[in-house]
């Protein structure tokens, strides 16, 4: 969907708008349309985007991950690798080995500073971030791998109010998800401080189902298993040396 078909569809979704499309601005109809994009992306995750860096061998550390345009560690859905050690396959796509846990960072940093072993160089198995933007693998890699990551990007971004590219610009989420979240997500935005208010509180019921319905359809789709540092609360999947020994 443009921008310039999301204006004409909240013109015609909010009420008492559709008779009378100078009530608003293209400035707050735009206002209205990001926060209700960034809001749902942000509690679906239900954008799509990846990129792919390349892991050296011998060196833990993430490469810089700046080409990853919008990526954050919290945002971050799948990580795997195009060129496991099994091979074969449609280039380790399907390769149930390919795949990376994503764990606490310092849980990994521990391992690889141990003071009374020296971690076994091997396929990488986990990844873990530090900040938004810089990680580490484990084990530390044994050889050159390129690793994909799959992510969710915030809502495309463009200057309210302007007529530059609103032709070409296609918002990213889906036409069919993209109608139901300006339907009842940006025209509560638009008119919760209205006299319009009842409708947008109605509006904001069925937005909050639809936010339930695109999480509750599986994993990657209504959150990110990813731990940042030691966050309070935040999901992880802890390293059992018990099944996965790095070391040996």
């Amino acid at each position: 969907m443009k921008i310039w078909e999301a204006r004409e569809r909240l013109k015609s979704a909010g009420r008492n708008v559709a008779s009378d499309p100078s009530v608003y601005t293209d400035e707050v109809l735009d206002i209205a349309i990001q926060d209700a994009g960034n809001d749902f992306i942000t509690r679906t995750l239900a954008s799509r985007a990846s990129g792919d860096v390349q892991l050296i061998a011998g060196n833990p550390v993430l490469p810089s991950l700046s080409g990853l345009v919008g990526f954050s560690a919290d945002r971050i859905l799948r990580a795997y690798l195009l060129n496991p050690e099994s091979g074969g396959g449609d280039g380790g796509y399907d390769q149930a080995n390919s795949w990376l846990n994503v764990t606490d960072y310092y849980q990994i940093f521990a391992e690889q500073h141990r003071s009374d072993r020296i971690e076994r160089p091997g396929q990488p198995r986990f990844i873990g971030f530090e900040t938004a933007t810089t990680g580490r693998v484990g084990p530390i890699p044994n050889a050159n791998y390129m690793l994909r990551l799959i992510y969710s990007p915030p809502f495309t971004s463009w200057t309210p109010g302007s007529e530059d590219n609103i032709t070409t610009i296609t918002l990213n989420l889906p036409d069919d998800i993209m109608q139901m979240v300006i339907r009842w997500g940006a025209v509560s935005f638009l008119q919760v401080t209205e006299p319009e208010n009842a409708f947008a509180t109605v509006a904001w019921k069925n937005y909050l189902d639809l936010v339930e319905r695109i999480r509750s359809r599986g994993p990657g789709t209504g959150g990110s298993q990813v731990s940042f540092r030691n966050s309070p609360g935040a999901p992880s999947a802890p390293i059992n040396p018990r099944t996965v020994a790095w070391y040996r």
